[in-house]
C-alpha cells in the first residue's frame, strides 16, 4: 500500500479498542484516549495498559519507527484508543466503538471476542458502518459464531503462524 498508493495513513483516524495503551512507548503517538467500565460508562484517568496487548495492537496499526523498526501499517494516521473493562468486555467495547465513531474513526480495530453473537451489539456495529467506520475484528478460536468477528458488517482477519497455518484454529475451520 505504501508503494502502490503512496500513503502511510495520512488523514485517517484509526481507533483501537483493547487493553489500553502505553503512551510512553517510543513508537506510539496517541491522539485520543477513553476508558470504559464494565457497564460501558466513561472512566476518568490517564492512558495505561496493564496487559500490553493494546499497546501492541496500536503499534501494528499506527506505530512509528522511533525504536528503530517501522512497525505500523499506517504510521501517519491518528491513533484513538479505548480501553475496555476485562469484567465487562461487551458493554465497554460497545461504548468504545460508539466513542470511536463519535470521534471520527475511519477504522476500528478490535482484537478480541466477547463470545457468541450478542444481539445488543448488532445495532452499534451497523451504526458504525452507516457512519463510515470500518469495524475490523479478529477471528479467534474455532467457533464461527464468536463476535465481533462473526458480524456480517465486520472485516474479520485470522492470524497465521510462521508456517501460514491458522493460529489457534483462528479461521473457524473450513467453510
Amino acid at each position: 500500500v505504501w508503494d502502490r498508493f503512496d500513503t502511510r495513513g495520512e488523514g485517517a483516524r484509526i481507533a483501537v479498542i483493547d487493553t489500553g495503551v502505553d503512551p510512553s512507548h517510543p513508537d506510539i503517538d496517541l491522539d485520543a484516549w477513553a476508558e470504559f467500565d464494565a457497564e460501558g460508562r466513561r472512566v476518568d484517568g490517564d492512558p495505561h495498559d496493564p496487559n500490553g496487548h493494546g499497546t501492541g495492537m496500536s503499534g501494528i496499526a499506527t506505530g512509528g519507527d522511533a525504536s528503530g523498526t517501522r512497525i505500523g501499517v499506517a504510521p501517519d494516521a491518528d491513533l484513538l484508543v479505548a480501553r475496555q473493562d476485562p469484567d465487562g468486555v461487551l458493554a465497554s467495547s460497545i461504548a468504545g466503538l460508539e466513542w470511536a465513531v463519535e470521534n471520527g474513526a475511519d477504522a476500528v480495530s478490535m482484537s478480541f471476542e466477547f463470545g457468541p453473537l450478542a444481539h445488543e451489539a448488532i445495532e452499534p456495529f451497523s451504526n458504525a458502518v452507516a457512519a463510515g467506520a470500518v469495524p475490523v475484528a479478529s477471528a479467534f478460536g474455532s467457533e464461527l459464531f464468536f463476535a465481533p468477528g462473526a458480524f456480517h458488517h465486520t472485516l474479520t482477519a485470522g492470524a497465521v503462524d510462521e508456517e501460514l497455518n491458522p493460529y489457534r484454529d483462528g479461521n473457524g475451520g473450513e467453510i
